[in-house]
Formats: structure tokens, sequence, C-alpha cells
């Protein structure tokens, strides 16, 4: 926040107004509280006491005289007044707003009071200047917006010509930027001030909202705050989020875990809770850790850091713990729970087998535990959870305020989603499968404290009505409050369809891990799922296996075609193999990775996805032991089963040989042009891009294996796994698509045949047929056996 707003106490009005600010007795509690962290003891006495005018006359004092109390009281106060240099360069209104149009302003950090002073004069920034006084407030928040995009109000001057220290709503607009918003130093140019609805807003949170939001626009950035009209001002719908938690706050938390308890009984409630043998918890009450399969627990989430502190007694807590912890055994007894379960404290991790044989029961204790706190906030577990304790809320944060015409406005943080996603917890692969298994989540982010569970979500600054926001069912949110699979900012636990799992990848694959040898134990839990869900699906080194599909085309579905459609993930972007993988896993390459249609299209629909029926793939083990898909799928189940894996994969499949013609000029050294033959003596030439470093040989020849082809998708074509021969293994190198799009065709004699430039002349080729697409029987191919690695 600028210094020039640091260095001030507070902005207060002339007079209280509006009927539900608080009664004198809580304000001038609140009041006197902040006013001591300041340093102003006598002026928090006298408020305390309830003596205003008293207050008002020791402001006046202490800024004629400084020394008359503590030297920073001083320095504080004379801040308060601008000095007659500094009036005169101040322009105000020719008819400023009458008393009855003024409100207090409460800025972040600083005093809420309804007290006035009349010696205060300009000090108080209750006034608007004369461009805010012009803005029609009343059409701007009411009028219906039916257009898709946001309203624009008007386009402000650079925020270094604002009158912050004059204007209530000027002042109200600064306190919406981040503190390092480049608007904040910009002198030249426009900022818009937009009006949206509650639809229009980023995010779920505001859909609840009848009235329109006021937001600066800043190049598509949506970390501005919002401003909302809240006519029943500060007792109303949007609460105020201050520097730390109070009782109150826990109140509501116990409200939101009770509602969710008490009405989600099919979709967040547990019918059968699987054992997790020998789990431990920490009791709370004692600092004690021991075995709790009985007991009802909280589960914690959060940034594992790099330091961890060791106990000379196994079964307590050591001495020193990171503030994180602390503070969430701090919630956990404020939320009337005794036990938490902390990873930390459970699994030893100087014990590989026993860290493996614990890694697969994830899915257990998360799914088991009663609630899981979030620490969304810093980026090691010595930040602690902002607002419990010693971590207090950061000022830019806290819920600015102000009373414009008949409107009280307030400032609010953006949606859940903006402030997760900006956080290290959101980037961390551990934390992934942590969230997405956990029933009920309380996330402790930096400005406030969110709840979601599978049927509803709620936050710390807005109180909606969430029964009436409810089904009939009260299962959950209705749907206008919800968005698609998503309740709020998560999804609806792991998935309800096979498919699913390949989302819950691609997610996963753009996080970080401190260790890259822990790629597959962080989706273990995740897994776990899928292969409990009635469809039991698989998975082999991280790739799934889906089960037969009902609305199959032909009908035919075997394991090994399951096998065949994980196999068609393709990296986002150019990356390297990691060591210790299969290359023919994702887990075998870093970076992101997408389960990709052609070049043009994303993953078509699987029903339209055709594969050759005759297909084969089994899975070899160290012992030397070939398993078929069917015979591994039971093996998969047992705790051993990836520890008896070897590398290999053995395919028989289609295949057809691909020729590298070399980088295509201009387009950078990730475009390749290649060569297939026909069988009549002609060829196709096409064009694809690489997503793998290993750079191909000009010249060489490649193995493509025909993975299948989309038949039906707007930019259809066939789908080929490109292998090589790295040291002396097999290994993928690529996944590319050959279309109709991006294909050149040559007769028997190396004549030009035909470029398809349109749908139209696609389908008049000899190698198009009127039912499908470009079809891999004109391809010149073989069937091979390959042992992949």
């Amino acid at each position: 926040m600028p210094e020039r707003f640091k260095s001030t106490l507070g902005r207060i009005g002339r007079k209280r107004m509006h009927k539900d600010v608080p009664e004198d007795d809580e304000e001038n509690a609140y009041c006197a509280k902040r006013s001591k962290r300041y340093g102003i003891q006598e002026l928090a006495s006298k408020m305390s006491n309830g003596n205003k005018e008293e207050a008002g006359e020791s402001i006046e004092t202490k800024h004629k005289n400084p020394q008359a109390g503590d030297e920073n009281d001083g320095h504080v106060i004379r801040n308060l007044r601008l000095s007659t240099r500094e009036k005169s360069k101040r322009q105000f209104p020719k008819n400023p707003v009458g008393p009855n149009e003024l409100y207090l302003t409460v800025l972040p950090g600083f005093c809420q009071s309804s007290l006035a002073p009349a010696k205060l004069g300009f000090s108080a920034r209750s006034g608007l200047c004369r461009r805010c006084t012009e803005l029609d407030l009343d059409t701007v928040l009411s009028q219906p917006i039916k257009t898709r995009k946001a309203r624009l109000i008007t386009n402000l001057a650079p925020a270094t010509n604002w009158m912050i220290d004059s204007c209530a709503f000027c002042s109200l607009l600064s306190s919406t930027l981040p503190p390092a918003s480049p608007l904040l130093q910009q002198s030249s140019g426009h900022i818009p001030l937009i009006s949206l609805s509650a639809y229009q807003a980023q995010g779920l949170d505001w859909r609840p909202l009848t009235s329109n939001i006021l937001q600066l626009e800043q190049n598509g950035l949506d970390d501005n705050r919002l401003l909302v009209s809240e006519p029943a001002g500060i007792k109303g719908t949007i609460k105020f989020i201050r520097e730390n938690l109070d009782v109150a706050s826990f109140d509501r938390i116990k409200k939101w875990i009770d509602l969710c308890r008490n009405s989600h009984t099919k979709v967040c409630s547990i019918k059968e809770q699987s054992t997790v043998t020998g789990i431990k918890l920490i009791d709370c009450d004692t600092n004690i850790i021991s075995p709790g399969s009985e007991h009802h627990y909280v589960a914690l989430s959060y940034v594992w850091g790099h330091v961890l502190e060791k106990s000379e007694d196994p079964e307590r807590l050591p001495t020193r713990l990171p503030d994180t912890i602390k503070d969430a055994i701090i919630v956990t007894k404020r939320l009337g729970y005794r036990y938490l379960w902390v990873d930390r404290y459970y699994i030893n991790q100087e014990d590989e087998d026993e860290k493996t044989h614990q890694l697969a029961r994830m899915d257990s204790i998360y799914r088991n535990a009663e609630l899981t706190i979030i620490a969304a906030a810093g980026e090691n577990p010595n930040y602690g959870l902002p607002g419990v304790s010693h971590r207090k809320r950061k000022s830019e944060h806290l819920t600015t305020c102000a009373r414009i015409g008949k409107h009280f406005l307030i400032s609010l943080s953006p949606h859940s989603e903006v402030s997760l996603l900006g956080s290290t917890w959101a980037t961390r692969g551990w934390t992934y499968q942590e969230c997405i298994l956990s029933r009920r989540r309380l996330v402790f982010a930096e400005s406030q404290v969110y709840f979601e569970c599978y049927g509803m979500y709620c936050c710390e600054s807005l109180d909606f009505p969430l029964k009436e926001m409810h089904r009939s069912d009260m299962q959950g949110f209705k749907k206008k409050y919800c968005g698609g699979k998503m309740v709020g900012t998560f999804p609806k636990g792991a998935g309800t369809e096979s498919t699913e799992i390949w989302w819950r990848i691609e997610e996963y694959s753009r996080l970080s891990l401190s260790n890259p040898s822990d790629i597959l134990k962080g989706m273990l839990g995740i897994f776990n799922v899928f292969r409990r869900m009635p469809l039991n699906v698989y998975h082999c080194w991280g790739i799934p296996v889906l089960p037969p599909i009902p609305e199959r085309v032909n009908g035919v579905w075997t394991p090994a075609m399951g096998f065949f459609t994980g196999l068609l993930w393709g990296s986002e972007q150019r990356s390297e193999r990691r060591s210790g993988f299969p290359s023919w896993s994702w887990t075998g390459w870093h970076g992101r990775v997408e389960w990709r249609g052609t070049y043009r299209e994303p993953w078509p629909s699987i029903k339209d996805f055709k594969i050759d029926p005759n297909v084969q793939l089994s899975i070899e083990l160290l012992d030397g032991r070939v398993l078929s898909c069917e015979a591994f799928r039971e093996l998969s189940s047992e705790d051993n089963a990836y520890s008896q894996l070897s590398n290999f994969i053995r395919i028989s499949a289609w295949s057809t040989e691909v020729i590298i013609l070399g980088l295509l000029a201009n387009a950078g050294e990730d475009w390749y042009a290649a060569r297939v033959y026909l069988d009549d003596g002609g060829w196709l030439d096409w064009t694809f891009r690489t997503r793998s470093k290993g750079v191909y040989q000009v010249g060489g020849i490649y193995g493509g294996i025909i993975l299948g082809e989309d038949i039906v998708s707007g930019g259809p074509g066939i789908a080929l796994m490109i292998v090589g021969i790295v040291g002396d293994v097999w290994e993928r190198i690529d996944i590319v698509w050959m279309d109709q799009w991006n294909c050149t065709r040559w007769n028997k004699d190396g004549v030009w045949a035909q470029k398809y430039k349109t749908r139209n002349e696609a389908v008049k080729s000899r190698i198009l047929e009127s039912s499908r697409q470009m079809n891999p029987e004109n391809i010149v191919r073989s069937w091979q056996k390959i042992r992949l690695g």
C-alpha cells in the first residue's frame, strides 16, 4: 500500500447517518482497540469511556503540541490535518455534498469510527470531488446489464490525479487496487471504471448478489477488488474482514460444517468408512501422537518446506512446531474437534516401504477426515494460518467501505479462485490430491477463509442464505450457482466418469514436485478412487486403462484397446525425458500433458475414436513374467504391484514407416515435414509439430504405430505413436496426427496430385471415403510386435 495511506490514522466522517452502524458501545470498543495498536493511548481511553467530545479535543491538542503525548502519537495525529499550504493545493467542489450525504470511510488497518469533531475540518475524507459528484450511482448500480460484456461507466483520470486525501470515492477506488498495481503509478492515459452483473464477475462467489458490481479494469486482470452496494450496511450480507478471526467467525464456520453434515447426506457423507491400518493422529489436547482409527479427525493440507523437525519421543510432538501446524491445532479445537492428522508426523519419511504403503492410502485418509484444513497462504509451514494467531491479515485484504449518497459501498477481495491460484499451495503436486480427495475443505487464504464441500461453497466475506440456494433435495446448490462439474472452485470429487481420469492427470501434470521421482506417488490416491469406481479404471505406470465404453460405435472393446486410449497423451510443450520411468508413460517426461485430438481439435469423444480390435498389449514384470492386460488388472490391486513392474510393454499392432524430410523453413525448430507411402505407389507428405526435445534425424526412418483414427471430429485423422531406437531400446518419441488438412498427395510418378484445402476437396480424394476420413488401410503398413521401454 502507498506510504501516503500507511501514515494516516483514519478518515472520519462528520455524522453517523446510517441506522445499521454499530451502537456506540460496540463501536467505541472496536475503535479503542485499533487506536491502541497505533499508540494513541489517551484517545483510546477516552473513547472507551464514551467521551467522544473529549477525545476530539485530545486530537486537536496533540496536533498543536505533539510533545503532549507519545512521539509516535504526534506523528500520526499531525497527518490527520492538512497544512494551510496543502489546503490551498486541494480542489474541492463549489457545492460540497451536504451532511446527509456523508459517511465514514474505513481504510485497511485504520480506525473505524463515527466520531467527527468539527475541528478536524477537511481532514475527514467524507466529501466528494467534482468528478465523483457527477457519477450517477443510482443508475449504475440498479440498471440491468443485458449484454454479455461489462458496461463502461466512465474513463477515470490517472490514479496520481485522484483526490485520495479529500474524496471518499477516490479513496475507496484506490483501495481496490493491489499495492503493486501499475495503475497507482500511472500518470497518463485513463482507467476504465466498469459495471458488471454478479453473473459477469469472474467466479461463482458473487452470483447471489442482486445489485451490479463496480470494478476498475486493468488489462483484463482480475485481481482488483470489487465494489458492492450493501443497503443493510455492516449488518448486511457482506461481512467485514479484519486482522484476526473472532469468535463469531468460528461460529459461522461451524454452521457451514453443520449444514453440510446434516443436509448433504448423499454427496458428502460416507456410508462405509474404510479403516486405515496404522493411522496416527495428534491429540490436540495433549500433543500426544497415538493410533486413532476409531476417532473422528481433521486433516491438514499445506506446503511442506525443506526442514523436518524431529522429536526425541516418537509419541509426542516436537517442542518447536511450525506456525502452520500450531495454528491448525488451534482451529481444530475451536471447531470442536480433538484429533488432527498431519502427514509430517504420521509417515516415516526414512522408510521407503512404509512410505509407499501409506501413500497408497491417501484416498482413504482424506476421504475419512471430517474436514481438511488447507493452508493456502505462505511458502512454507512456518507462515501460519492468516487471522488465527500471530499471522495477521495484510492491510490490503481488510475491508474498506464508504457511504456515497444513499449507497453504502464495500470493497471486497477478488473471488476465492484468484486467491487460491496465486498461492504456492496451488502449484504443488502433493497438495493436488489432498484437495481433490477431501469431502470438506476449509481454506485459509491471504484474504479470507473459504469453505467448499461437494454440495456448496461459502466464504467469510459473504453471508448468503445458503439453505435457500440449495435444491429441493438439499444435496447441493442450484445449478445457477454452480459451474458445470465444479461446485465452486474445486471439482466434485475425483470424478464420476472413467474419462475424467484424463482431466485429473492433465491438471496434476501442471504442478511442481521437489523430487521428480514422486511423479507417480502424488497421484496414487486419485488412481485408487477410480479403481474403486464401478467401472474399475486401473493404471500401469500412470497410463489409465479404460473399461468398456457403453456407447462404442461398433460395441467391441478389449483391455488392450482401453490401454491404447491411455497412450494418446501428448505434451503441451517440447519436453525432456524423466529418468526411471518408461517413455510410453507421461510419468517418463517432464512438463504438462494433455489427451489431444488432431492438431486443430481437442480430444474427440471416445466413442468416435476407432481402434483395431485385434491389437494386443502385455506388461513385463521384473522377474521376467509377461502378463496380459486382464492378468495385470488383478495384480494391480495388490499393494506391492508397482514394485514388481519393469519399464517394458509389448505391443502388437499395425505400423508404418515414417520418413523425416526435414525442418520446415521459417517455422522454428518445432515443425517437421514427414512422408508415408501409399499402397498404390504414391505417397503422402504432411507436416507436424513435435512435442519432444529429442531431435529427429533428417532422412531417418521411424516407426509409426497406428493407435487409431478419429472418424467424426472436425479435424479427423490417424493417431501415430512415433517410436525409435534409443541406445538399444525402442522408445516412444512423439504422438502425431496425420489428418486431411495438412497432407499433400503425390502419385507413383512423383507428380503432385492433390493438396486438400477444403473439406469438399478432401472428401473427393480417393484416399477418403464418404463414411470415413483419412483411411489407414490405404497406407503401406505391416503388423508389428514391438517391445517398448
